[in-house]
């Protein structure tokens, strides 16, 4: 391609020097990390210039000495399918260094016959057959070194397949004969290991259960294939191995998760030794001197040794040291980074200040937090009683949560019942994966055909069904004089084709069903028949093939022959399709044998297996779900009733329904608790207000005693789970139900925490409410608007050089904060005014401001008066509003924003230091000596 089509094509840039004596692949491309620096494209590639198409820019490969490696089964075990589905190489082999788990400097594979899906689909159509059956795949790999050789599907983390400790001379090829037996024994051999680690884990007790039933199976699977091979029954071999494959693979995935969930839950309790180890010596010990830090860490140690002991966290770990390397730099960065993180926040105070002024709250929150903190444990520590009995109500909640409950991930089966009214056979269907085109079922591939086959057993009737999809929307047939008409569906069915019974009700010609040894006949639907001017005995040709009529099919009764998913056995309507209508073909069909339809390059769309035992059928269903549900759809039949068979990954708790009133209970216990220590503190509150504190410290010093009631009871009795579980799981197996290191943990001992400390939420903003520094607590606006104008009284009253300063005090917050993210915005302004009444002096600080919403256009005019009479030394302050254009409702509320926030500001202009006073003093004077200058002008 050239010019606008250049990118339309994918290339493969790829170079090897193979010897031509004897064939062999010496030196091979390079996707190392050398060869990727050259050419870093990877093998498909995408040609982006004329240059590039034509030669005229030159591309560079590096390669290097090789040895081969050729593998085989590169099927994904969970579909029995090469994992090409949407794209041109969806697989991906990595390859390791054995026993480094590193990649080498060179290494580079290639895929056999890696096909776009169209021209897979069109080979199809043409008849060549599956294309997409097994891939075989050559590795490169530097000489004389062994390695491991992962092999990843599309997008997934959890390998298909691992070989290890391959190794292969220069130029030679190394085949690694049924590869799957590989796969399944080295997933076998991991997940195997894995297990016997976790076995002698008493912490994670039932856990394991399936697992380990899954682990059994594919031991067995592979004992069995071994022994199929060596009896010679090949037909059992790969069957067994597949299943083995699956099983072997999904313990590994699911042993990693445990292992994953372990570590994680061993990080969070070190995590919340922290501040268990802080507060425990802060109310036990209360050492004030530098011994603290000695008292916190051995507190620290002991605890994190306990823990280490009956926790397999660290143990399980692939290297512990850099885990507790881990902790430790953790640990003694935390004052580091609370020190970074404070100087930080005090210098980007001090540029806010600079840029925008004093016009900011100033918060100690640290401080607040460690007064209430050390407040709190010192109120503890005078009720030991009391803090004894709350901390063992905290404790038994969580001991109970995670002693009493479990939450394991397992395998659920689901049986979807379907509105059949009496399936035409027991047994069960099984069908290809929806295409997402709507098109219909994919078609099942000779591996999975070979495998349902060996799964299903001796007693079962084995049918599989095949479509010869059309090169357009039909075909076309005709009979000998040549007359034409088309056919939307030609179906193969086998002899043994559980469905006969029901069609025979359909023929209306005497007939009989297909034999073994029949090849070029058929059955027709009336509507051809009728058409074509046939009848049974002629012939009629499509595709080009000669047909004798052996029946003819009513198809306007033929929407009765439904199979026990309640769907008719042909393909889609294309003509309906397109308009994205699921009807099936129901006219115009053609029914030949199963075996001439495959040679003619027919697509298997689903397979009926029939069983006279209905619970037989339920068996071997779910069965082949749980294997194959994840690309399959799997139906069976029973006792009059059909059903959809899945299984999906769920959860399961054990033990809540004993748990929950109890926790409700022990939660309202804690609220009492709280509330008593609210009434019973009621002298210290009137203490703390008297001395200035507010409510919100007040609400804080409950809050953050809550806080600490938590981290010690979820701590001690996480640990007193630990040790008790760890007893029983010992001297008692299986009495209860134990899985102290999983996820679910953490999830137990989080809202435990929570519970308590949402039970002091309430006393908390009890005890702040008696906290009452005036009767109104909420500043409220003490006059209403008149018209469109409204004028508020501000209560406060300076004299002239402290009022005049406070005015550029507001004169600044209206001309630096009035932004469209303010809850106002500055239109004009702001400008100051000064004038001289007879019995009265007025100074102010005017500005037209736009009022939230902005869209609604609502402006009005504000003034801050500062005004006092001639005889007064003091001058009291107003907030005049005119609204100018937009709503009057809109404009109430806005201007009640306008007026707490200029409240505000005078309120920080009380708090602000004596000398940041007398700089706005000074700036006062000149700004309005100059306005009456410019007056006097006027």
């Amino acid at each position: 391609p050239s010019g606008w089509a250049i990118g339309e094509t994918r290339y493969e840039v790829t170079a090897y020097v193979y010897n031509r004596t004897t064939g062999n692949i010496e030196w091979a491309t390079d996707l190392g990390y050398y060869g990727t620096r050259l050419w870093p494209f990877g093998m498909p590639v995408v040609l982006m210039s004329d240059e590039e198409v034509d030669g005229r820019r030159p591309v560079h490969i590096s390669l290097f000495r090789a040895g081969t490696i050729i593998i085989h089964d590169a099927l994904d075990p969970r579909t029995l399918s090469p994992p090409l589905v949407s794209a041109m190489r969806p697989m991906d082999f990595r390859v390791y260094v054995t026993g480094r788990g590193t990649a080498p400097p060179h290494y580079s594979y290639y895929i056999a016959a890696p096909l776009p899906p169209p021209l897979i689909e069109r080979l199809i159509r043409l008849g060549i057959g599956d294309p997409t059956l097994g891939y075989d795949a050559l590795i490169f790999v530097p000489p004389d070194i062994p390695v491991d050789v992962v092999f990843l599907g599309s997008g997934g983390e959890i390998p298909l397949g691992i070989l290890r400790g391959i190794k292969v001379e220069a130029g030679k090829y190394l085949d690694v004969p049924l590869t799957a037996f590989k796969y399944a024994g080295e997933f076998i051999s991991l997940a195997g290991g894995r297990l016997e680690k976790l076995r002698h884990e008493v912490a994670v007790g039932q856990a394991l259960i399936p697992a380990i039933n899954d682990y059994n199976i594919a031991v067995k699977s592979y004992d069995k294939a071994l022994k199929a091979l060596h009896d010679h029954r090949y037909s059992w071999v790969y069957p067994n191995i597949y299943k083995s494959w699956f099983y072997a693979r999904k313990v590994y995935e699911t042993t990693r998760a445990t292992l994953v969930d372990i570590i994680y839950s061993a990080v969070f309790f070190f995590l919340l030794l922290v501040p268990f180890a802080i507060i425990l010596e802060r109310l036990v010990i209360h050492e004030p001197s530098i011994k603290r830090i000695i008292y916190i860490s051995l507190i620290y140690i002991l605890s994190a040794a306990f823990i280490y002991v009956m926790h397999p966290g660290l143990r399980l770990a692939a290297n512990t040291s850099m885990i507790i390397l881990g902790f430790l730099a953790f640990i003694l960065t935390l004052p580091v980074l609370g020190l970074m993180a404070t100087r930080f926040w005090e210098i980007a105070k001090l540029i806010r200040r600079r840029v925008i002024g004093p016009h900011f709250v100033k918060v100690a929150r640290t401080a607040e937090v460690s007064s209430a903190l050390s407040i709190g444990i010192e109120n503890m520590r005078r009720r030991k009683l009391r803090t004894t009995l709350t901390l063992v109500t905290i404790i038994i909640i969580v001991f109970s949560l995670t002693s009493f409950t479990a939450l394991t991930f397992h395998d659920i089966l689901k049986e979807n019942p379907l509105p059949v009214k009496k399936p035409p056979y027991t047994g069960m269907l099984v069908k290809g994966p929806e295409s997402e085109s709507g098109g219909g079922n994919l078609p099942l591939t000779p591996t999975v055909l070979e495998y349902l086959k060996a799964i299903s057993g001796s007693e079962a009737v084995f049918a599989p069904r095949a479509w010869l999809i059309p090169p357009y929307d039909y075909f076309h047939a005709y009979n000998r004089a040549g007359a034409e008409t088309e056919v939307y569906a030609v179906i193969g069915l086998t002899p043994q084709e559980v469905l006969w019974k029901r069609i025979f009700k359909l023929v209306i010609t005497p007939s009989r069903p297909f034999e073994p040894e029949d090849r070029f006949v058929c059955f027709i639907s009336k509507d051809i028949a009728d058409r074509l001017d046939v009848d049974m005995g002629d012939s009629i040709f499509i595709a080009g093939v000669k047909f004798h009529i052996l029946g003819i099919i009513d198809n306007k009764e033929f929407w009765k022959l439904v199979d026990i998913d309640g769907e008719l056995i042909t393909p889609l309507d294309p003509t309906l399709a397109r308009a994205g209508t699921r009807v099936r073909v129901n006219h115009d069909f053609i029914i030949i044998p199963y075996e001439i339809a495959v040679r003619l390059g027919a697509v298997i769309p689903s397979v009926a297996i029939k069983y006279e035992n209905a619970d037989l059928a339920r068996e071997k269903a779910s069965l082949i779900a749980k294997h194959l549900s994840t690309y399959l759809s799997v139906y069976y039949s029973a006792r009059d009733a059909s059903y959809f068979v899945t299984w999906i990954r769920g959860y399961r708790i054990f033990g809540l329904a004993l748990v929950v009133i109890p926790f409700v209970l022990a939660a309202l216990a804690l609220l009492n608790i709280m509330l008593g220590h609210v009434y019973e503190r009621t002298r210290y509150i009137s203490i703390y207000s008297a001395v200035g504190l507010s409510p919100m410290h007040i609400a804080m010093m409950f809050l953050m005693e809550s806080i600490v009631f938590a981290v010690l009871g979820a701590t001690l009795g996480y640990i007193l789970s630990l040790l008790i579980g760890g007893a029983v799981a010992t001297f008692a197996p299986g009495m209860i139900m134990t899985n102290y290191t999983s996820a679910y943990v953490i999830l137990s001992v989080t809202s435990s925490m929570v519970t308590v400390i949402i039970s002091s939420i309430y006393p908390s903003i009890k005890a702040s409410r008696l906290v009452t520094p005036s009767l109104e607590r909420v500043w409220r606006v003490p006059t209403k608007p008149i018209g469109t104008e409204w004028t508020i009284p501000l209560p406060f009253s300076f004299d002239e050089d402290e009022a005049l300063g406070s005015l550029v005090y507001l004169g600044e917050y209206l001309e630096r904060f009035g932004t469209e993210a303010a809850s106002f915005m500055i239109e004009e302004g702001p400008r100051y005014v000064s004038r001289v009444l007879p019995k009265m002096i007025v100074r102010g600080v005017e500005a037209t401001v736009r009022l939230k919403p902005y869209d609604a256009g609502v402006v009005e005019s504000i003034s801050l008066i500062a005004s006092r009479r001639m005889d007064e030394e003091k001058y009291t302050f107003e907030l005049r509003g005119v609204l100018r254009t937009g709503q009057r409702y809109l404009w109430i509320s806005g201007h009640r924003v306008v007026a707490d926030q200029i409240r505000k500001q005078m309120l920080l202009w009380r708090s602000l230091s004596p000398s940041d006073k007398i700089a706005y003093m000074k700036r006062s004077r000149n700004i309005f000596k100059a306005v009456e200058v410019e007056k006097s002008e006027e």
